[in-house]
């Protein structure tokens, strides 16, 4: 009799343990599933900040590719680099105390220009076309 009864007893811990383990698997899959809905929120929000980061800068790169092929589009040469009437004037009323004659004066003039341009040309291609 005291064997049906320890037998009995193990019985109804094993199946008492069994049913606290089930217990315990179902709260653990619902704590995982409430991580996995917790960790797609956080997820779905740093994808949204980063995107609203990328396209501000995408808005600021546009902004300033326009503004730039406005300028170009309006003049050729930006109003820093052109070469004025008076300084044309200037070079040729000065031309004495420099070296050489009122062509090549405006010729200096004239390449100092075209690499003021260049010069131009490169830092804005070089920013535009950063990786």
């Amino acid at each position: 009799m005291m064997v049906r009864k320890e037998w009995a007893a193990i019985r109804i811990q094993t199946a008492f343990r069994g049913l606290l383990a089930r217990r315990g698997l179902r709260a653990l899959r619902a704590l995982v599933r409430l991580q996995a809905i917790v960790r797609g929120r956080q997820v779905r929000k740093q994808v949204a900040v980063t995107l609203r980061c990328m396209q501000a800068l995408v808005r600021v790169q546009a902004r300033v590719m326009s503004q730039s092929v406005n300028i170009s589009s309006e003049q050729n040469i930006p109003y820093h680099l052109q070469i004025l009437p008076d300084s044309i004037k200037q070079a040729e009323e000065g031309w004495r105390e420099r070296r050489g004659t009122v062509e090549q004066v405006r010729t200096k003039l004239q390449m100092r220009q075209e690499g003021d341009i260049k010069r131009e040309r490169a830092i804005s291609y070089s920013i535009f076309h950063r990786v």
